[in-house]
C-alpha cells in the first residue's frame, strides 16, 4: 500500500509511513522502525505518541523495552467514525455561532 492513500486519511507523511512499518513489521522496538523507514528517531517517537493518542497502535513493555504494534487495522475505520463525529459537532457549533458573527 501507498503512504500517500494513508496521507488521504489525513495523516501526515511520516505519520503514514510509521504505520504502514508497523503492520508489516509486527511488534518492534523503535531502532526496528528507523532501520525499515529511515526516519529519524526522535521524529519516529513523535508520530508513534500522536498515533497512539489516536488509538491507532499500542506498544507492550519486552525485556525493559517498548515494542510498538499497530493495532487491527480494522481501528483505522473507527478512529475515522470519531472523527466524523467530532467534525459534525463543530459543524452544530459554527451554525449557533453564526448569527453572532454575522
Amino acid at each position: 500500500m501507498d503512504g500517500k492513500d494513508i496521507e488521504k486519511l489525513g495523516f501526515t507523511k511520516n505519520e503514514a509511513t510509521v504505520y504502514l512499518a508497523l503492520l508489516e513489521l509486527g511488534s518492534v522496538s523503535v531502532g526496528a522502525i528507523v532501520k525499515r523507514t529511515g526516519i529519524h528517531k526522535a521524529i519516529i517517537y513523535d508520530n508513534l505518541e500522536k498515533l497512539v493518542k489516536r488509538g491507532l497502535v499500542h506498544y507492550v513493555i519486552k525485556a525493559n523495552r517498548k515494542h510498538f504494534e499497530a493495532q487491527d487495522p480494522e481501528t483505522l475505520i473507527r478512529f475515522l467514525n470519531e472523527e466524523q463525529k467530532l467534525l459534525k459537532q463543530k459543524r452544530k457549533l459554527a451554525e449557533r455561532l453564526l448569527p453572532d458573527l454575522v
